[in-house]
């Protein structure tokens, strides 16, 4: 290689550096503007999605981001912290909106019965009690009675009882068996595992145990289809023993 050829490549190598150089310098100048500018300050969070009562503070999230620049929020820790500290939360999503704003799309957890302490406390499927507290029964969810909590103080937390899982577990299959296309699920009491039963309308008290729920839960539905029984006469309905035991109102 000639002194000419050394000549041009050594050029096209300052020219490529110094190319290099001019856009790194332009490029730092950029995130030093946008991230130091007063106009990507934020200003405002927007919070969109469910608004029914609960005991989520949104307050945190403009604690954490009102006054900071756009850029320099941390999206997933905000939205980490969020869901850490408030139980009664499903999901939050948290995004940008350029040039001052943060939009949380938040959902909160949907209650599936409610326990009695005084008041009505409502609970999700996960065992989070929910802050819709309420002087009256939610005729739409089931009752769910014997669990033994302070609830109170349980609001927006889980409860970790096996009595309130096994329940919710039959609620489930209860809700499986279709049962409830003809009747309504009024009650269940999970006070004693082994001899857990439920209520239904027409005064109906089903004693079910704490096992074979499927099979179980389909005697019951021929007994309550059969043409020949009324279920308006029957006080209760026992399954726990092979053989169907059914006692009428008034010999209850």
């Amino acid at each position: 290689m000639g002194p000419k050829s050394k000549k041009i490549i050594k050029g096209k190598l300052i020219f490529l550096l110094a190319v290099f150089l001019i856009i790194a310098a332009a490029l730092r100048y950029f995130y030093v503007s946008y991230t130091t500018s007063p106009y990507f300050t934020v200003k405002k969070v927007i919070i969109l999605g469910d608004k029914q009562k609960s005991s989520v503070d949104y307050a945190a999230i403009g604690k954490m981001v009102v006054g900071k620049n756009i850029f320099k929020v941390d999206l997933g820790k905000v939205g980490g912290y969020m869901i850490n500290n408030y139980r009664e939360l499903r999901s939050v999503d948290i995004k940008r909106a350029f040039p001052d704003s943060i939009v949380a799309a938040v959902r909160l957890r949907k209650p599936v019965a409610q326990l009695l302490h005084e008041r009505y406390y409502p609970i999700d499927e996960e065992r989070v009690v929910l802050s819709d507290v309420k002087d009256s029964p939610e005729k739409s969810l089931p009752v769910i009675s014997g669990i033994n909590v302070n609830l109170p103080k349980c609001v927006g937390k889980k409860i970790e009882s096996e009595a309130l899982k096994q329940a919710l577990i039959l609620f489930k299959f209860i809700k499986e068996s279709g049962i409830l296309k003809n009747h309504l699920l009024c009650e269940i009491n999970a006070g004693n595992l082994k001899g857990m039963s439920f209520s239904l309308d027409e005064g109906i008290e089903v004693r079910i145990g704490y096992e074979d729920y499927a099979a179980r839960l389909e005697n019951l539905k021929e007994i309550l289809t059969d043409p020949k029984i009324w279920p308006s006469d029957i006080g209760y309905i026992d399954l726990r023993f092979g053989e169907p035991v059914i006692g009428p109102k008034w010999k209850k």
